[in-house]
């Protein structure tokens, strides 16, 4: 007769799901999916890893969870003497030349976040130390922090922007320095005469989805219809939109009021609210039998306290994880980067009760290098990251 243990375990699951066969992800991602792991782990305790054949993105993820750890430890690492060990005890691990480069800049990701990550418990204490440093400027951690960030920008491969410099797009820039690298570029496929497929946009992470946000400037007289189209053709919900002072948004329709743009009605409804300085209202956007509801935010740029209640407005709204939030800005940087971080950070916060305002930044400039350009902007985030504690309570159901 066989006895069967009474013993009960529970066995946590993580799934990756963003992570190519053959291919790699990206390297901030990983970290955060790494970090979530490696806090619901009990020291001694086996990890189970696998993947398909449980050699390539099993081994990459081993030797990042393996390496970040003797690295920390010691000081120092050698990753090809770790993935040659690996493979002594299981044949490919680590499968492809693109997997190993990976792992050397995940590795790199990960390293560069020890001591910047602030629990929500003691973030404004040590948000206003950072803020009040008196010690000589290049030993400033903010500013140690801001090169970090400088010196890791993307940096544009031959081509990438090959689309935005087409002769029939240069004029659908506002900025020529500015511009969309094409594998993150939204394309535009509603057929509007006249019109192709591009718009001065880029598609952004938020914490928890890839595609949460699109960045894009505000429309000039000859592409506020592609504007439209944008909202139409990739399901944005809400459109944040951030001014200048004494900056008119001419492309809105007032409350109440409705504005056409062939081949496009777009009406405001007679409803909204004034909110911290948040201007919310209701958008229906029309083209023959399709309509999309959306909400739109008009947010001062230079007010912090509407800056932060826009965002955690927008985390308040009920999106699924298909739909897209729209932040539009003079240029589609600038103010739209630091609203997308300071929403990022917030969003990490009520998550996971800490935050990491140099990740969430370079989580935004691979998507759109140009924005944080100053160490100004840069000690901004941490500002706003922190009154956005002190204002209200942040664990919110989002």
């Amino acid at each position: 007769m066989i006895n069967f243990s009474e013993e009960v375990r529970t066995v946590n699951q993580f799934h990756y799901t963003a992570w190519p066969d053959h291919g790699t992800p990206g390297a901030i991602e990983l970290n955060q999916f790494h970090r979530t792991v490696t806090k619901s782990c009990q020291p001694g305790q086996p990890l189970l890893v696998h993947c398909s054949a449980g050699v390539g993105r099993t081994g990459t993820y081993i030797g990042l969870n393996v390496l970040l750890q003797k690295g920390r430890e010691k000081g120092r690492i050698n990753v090809f003497e770790f993935v040659k060990q690996m493979r002594e005890d299981r044949m490919t691990m680590v499968q492809t030349v693109e997997q190993y480069v990976f792992l050397h800049k995940a590795l790199l990701c990960g390293f560069q976040e020890r001591g910047v990550i602030l629990s929500e418990r003691d973030l404004q204490a040590k948000v206003l130390t950072l803020l009040n440093d008196t010690s000589p400027f290049n030993q400033q951690t903010l500013t140690n922090e801001f090169q970090i960030v400088s010196a890791f920008k993307a940096v544009d491969e031959d081509g990438s922007k090959e689309n935005a410099n087409k002769l029939e797009n240069r004029s659908k820039n506002v900025d020529m320095d500015i511009l969309p690298v094409s594998k993150y570029r939204p394309y535009l496929t509603t057929y509007v005469k006249g019109r192709n497929d591009y718009i001065n946009a880029v598609i952004a992470p938020t914490f928890t989805n890839q595609n949460g946000f699109i960045m894009t400037q505000k429309p000039l007289l000859d592409t506020e219809v592609d504007l439209w189209r944008l909202c139409m053709d990739h399901g944005v919900t809400a459109i944040v939109v951030l001014n200048d002072s004494d900056e008119e948004n001419n492309w809105l329709p007032n409350r109440g009021e409705t504005r056409h743009c062939q081949p496009f009605t777009v009406t405001a409804k007679n409803t909204g609210s004034d909110i911290n300085g948040v201007l919310q209202d209701s958008l229906l956007i029309s083209k023959n039998n399709q309509k999309a509801h959306v909400d739109i935010y008009q947010t001062p740029s230079g007010n912090d306290e509407a800056l932060v209640k826009c965002a955690k407005m927008l985390l308040q709204k009920d999106n699924a994880s298909t739909s897209s939030s729209l932040v539009v800005s003079k240029n589609g940087a600038g103010p739209a980067g630091i609203f997308c971080i300071l929403h990022n950070a917030i969003q990490q916060l009520s998550i996971d009760g800490e935050v990491d305002i140099l990740t969430r930044v370079r989580q935004i400039q691979t998507r759109r290098p140009e924005v944080i350009t100053t160490l100004e902007e840069y000690r901004k985030c941490y500002h706003l990251v922190s009154r956005s504690v002190s204002s209200e309570e942040i664990y919110v159901n989002f």
